[in-house]
């Protein structure tokens, strides 16, 4: 089988690199991170804190104290939400700098990383 751009196959895996703009590339920059580990870490924070910020509510206890345990967590989430969409607007520019190609080689390299993987998974699938 020729693996080619109008395969089944290596649509899905484009589909699968990215929902928006279909790179691998961008896929492998922006899936981690800090800012990803911070908005994990205020979730957890707001999970936590939130059943005592509620009883302290309802209860009409000091207010300070319900809003003072919800804040680090609501901080950590604006940085890490900040920090996310610093990340995945600058993909391109830091495959730019580490690699020394344009972004119309970049898209280039990442047509190819896909056809090998088309390859790959086609030599893996038994002919029938």
């Amino acid at each position: 089988m020729i693996a080619s751009t109008d395969h089944k196959l290596y649509q899905k895996l484009q589909k699968a690199a990215g929902k928006k703009g279909g790179s691998i590339l961008k896929n492998i920059r922006t899936c981690k991170g800090g800012g990803k580990g911070l908005i994990a870490g205020a979730i957890v924070l707001l999970v936590f804190t939130l059943p005592i910020t509620i009883l302290g509510f309802v209860t009409n206890a000091d207010t300070i104290i319900p809003v003072l345990l919800s804040v680090p967590g609501l901080l950590l989430l604006i940085l890490g939400i900040v920090l996310r969409n610093k990340r995945n607007a600058g993909w391109v520019s830091y495959y730019q700098k580490e690699s020394g190609f344009s972004e119309t080689e970049l898209q280039q390299v990442t047509a190819s990383c896909l056809l090998r993987l088309l390859r790959l998974r086609c030599a893996d699938t038994p002919v029938r």
